[in-house]
């Protein structure tokens, strides 16, 4: 089956595009955003030896996070590119937002052990694609936050995207839309916000946590991940109508094993873990629908491609191989 990633979403039949987006098979990337960490970014609150900060030269921490914190090596717009369709985020404030809403995007970075580039500029990056691809859609999951801590800096937050993505953004609502729905709005992007739980207390243009679930294997052993999702898709599982659901096919190295491999990194538990997973994908019972594959998730994935963009979106067609199939 030949599948342009640019223009997956574009090209589905009507039979596909007509179901609701957390039934359909969609590629995702694991901290899309780590692409632009360098060697020479200084640490961010959310890794794992941040404390150290204080007595050990940046310089040094940073060589020795730089291998485990970049989970990715195309820019947003190439991922886009690529056909990733879901962007895995962490935003984090660099000073606390004063006088209200009067502070500018300069604030919110994305980070994971290293700071990576502005929000802002990501979301430019972002805008662009959509808009010379206006039928292709992208779900933003942003799943954690750190240095949060007054009501300023969320408004801030969602001010600063707000004013780079409001035309593009599809507003909550209880029911998962179609892409045929988001495609008669003239609106591209779902995105999903850790930081409000519940759709009382967020703007209407972004979705709560609530209406996303990420099963994390959490280990870093292969055959444990697999086992993992094995245990966390149906028929062992069933899930909500209105939620999404990524599975995430990534292995998780903790502290203490980082410590004791000092040259290994991301990449090379990435190759293993893209096998596994890849293999899992192209089980012949794998399919999208109720309680199936939604959302996927791996480091690297560019390593694979165009394999994993290409086994990822082929399940809707296996799922669904013409119109008289419904699921």
């Amino acid at each position: 089956m030949m599948i342009n990633p640019r223009s997956w979403m574009s090209d589905l039949p009507s039979h596909i595009s007509q179901k609701a987006l957390n039934l359909i098979s969609i590629p995702g990337s694991h901290n899309s955003f780590t692409y632009s960490i360098t060697r020479h970014s200084p640490p961010s609150p959310d890794g794992p030896i941040f404390r150290l900060d204080t007595c050990l030269p940046r310089s040094f921490l940073s060589r020795i996070l730089y291998p485990w914190s970049v989970t990715q090596s195309l820019s947003l717009f190439d991922q886009l590119e690529a056909g990733i369709r879901y962007f895995d985020f962490r935003i984090c404030a660099r000073q606390k937002c004063l006088n209200k809403c009067k502070n500018d995007e300069s604030e919110f970075y994305l980070a994971h052990g290293l700071y990576a580039n502005l929000l802002s500029t990501e979301l430019q990056s972002i805008l662009g694609f959509l808009k010379a691809n206006p039928r292709e859609v992208l779900i933003v999951d942003c799943n954690h936050f750190y240095n949060f801590e007054t009501d300023e800096q969320e408004c801030c937050f969602e001010s600063t995207v707000l004013k780079i993505l409001n035309n593009v953004m599809f507003p909550y609502q209880k029911n998962i839309p179609t892409l045929e729905e988001l495609w008669s709005a003239k609106q591209q992007i779902i995105f999903i916000s850790c930081h409000r739980e519940s759709p009382e207390k967020i703007h209407p243009k972004f979705w709560p946590s609530s209406s996303i679930k990420s099963f994390w294997p959490e280990t870093v052993g292969p055959r444990a991940m697999i086992s993992f999702l094995n245990n966390h898709i149906k028929p062992h599982l069933h899930r909500p109508d209105n939620i999404f659901s990524v599975h995430q096919g990534i292995l998780t190295p903790t502290l203490s094993f980082i410590l004791l491999h000092p040259f290994s990194s991301v990449h090379r538990l990435a190759k293993i873990a893209g096998k596994y997973y890849q293999q899992w994908l192209n089980k012949p019972n794998q399919l999208a629908g109720p309680d199936g594959i939604n959302i996927t998730l791996i480091d690297f994935f560019a390593t694979t491609y165009p394999t994993y963009i290409r086994d990822v979106v082929s399940i809707n067609y296996k799922t669904w191989p013409n119109d008289k199939t419904s699921t």
